[in-house]
């Protein structure tokens, strides 16, 4: 059952048994990511000491700042999608390739998920600005709008209502129980957010030596390694946050079942029927 090859497990899972699955999963897919991981990590660095090197004309300095910036944006947005799609697939036992992956990504679906963040960022920034709780719960009931967005091919406007469906199944509960998936994903969120501070401590530390423009060798390599850190514990994070979504569509939809369902209909049962012939 708990092997990662297999479809998504027939019963739903604890927090921890996400995280522990998750790291697996984590383990098998990093392999097969780790370039990207890499050129994203020395994008990160080279933002990072770039305006603290002397690179003779300031206006130059400032373009190439920029230009990089841009870059690492835009690839780390497609790495994200990418990383999503791949992620999905091994945790229905299946496999996608990077590049299978990158094909999926298509302008109409950039504009939906910009469009999607705009909307919640901008109820977000209206709720926060009446009481603090009220922003901070639409954000987590919302959360899951992205992972339905990408994996069901939905509108924004279905994906921000099944995210707030999924997310408020919680049977004669309050939100605040901490049964709830709200408060589940909370403490899943607080936890991976804690997670990231370890490499992200050790970029601010570098970053403060490199004050002043004393980059050497040994500093730019302690900073490189701490964006790379930052950036496989974000696979992990992805894993989790698509475990979770999983999760809580086979605790409330039986997608786990209909999953089954289709190996079976697809594969033993023409098996099946082929040996009787």
């Amino acid at each position: 059952m708990d092997n990662i090859h297999t479809s998504t497990a027939l019963q739903p899972m604890r927090i921890g048994q996400i995280m522990d699955r998750s790291l697996r999963l984590s383990k098998e897919l990093l392999p097969k990511l780790i370039v990207l991981y890499v050129i994203m990590a020395a994008m990160q660095t080279a933002v990072q000491i770039l305006p603290d090197m002397q690179l003779g004309d300031p206006f130059t300095a400032s373009i190439l700042v920029v230009g990089v910036s841009i870059l690492q944006i835009i690839f780390g947005f497609a790495l994200f999608l990418c990383v999503t799609f791949i992620t999905a697939e091994h945790w229905l036992g299946n496999q996608l390739s990077v590049m299978d992956a990158f094909r999926r990504i298509s302008f109409g679906l950039i504009l939906r998920f910009i469009w999607l963040s705009i909307r919640i960022g901008f109820c977000m920034m209206f709720f926060l600005m009446l009481l603090i709780v009220p922003g901070i719960v639409y954000f987590v009931n919302r959360f899951l709008s992205y992972y339905v967005l990408l994996l069901e091919d939905t509108s924004t406007g279905d994906a921000l209502r099944r995210s707030k469906t999924i997310m408020r199944h919680n049977p004669g509960k309050a939100w605040y129980s901490p049964s709830s998936p709200a408060m589940r994903l909370s403490g899943l969120m607080l936890i991976l957010m804690l997670l990231q501070l370890i490499p992200g401590a050790i970029v601010g530390v570098s970053s403060v030596v490199m004050t002043g423009g004393a980059i050497d060798l040994i500093t730019v390599v302690v900073v490189g390694v701490g964006n790379l850190l930052i950036q496989v514990i974000s696979l992990y994070s992805a894993v989790t946050y698509v475990g979770f979504y999983y999760d809580l569509r086979n605790r409330y939809e039986g997608l786990d079942i209909s999953k089954q369902l289709e190996q079976l209909s697809s594969s033993d049962l023409p098996g099946a029927y082929a040996g009787r012939r």
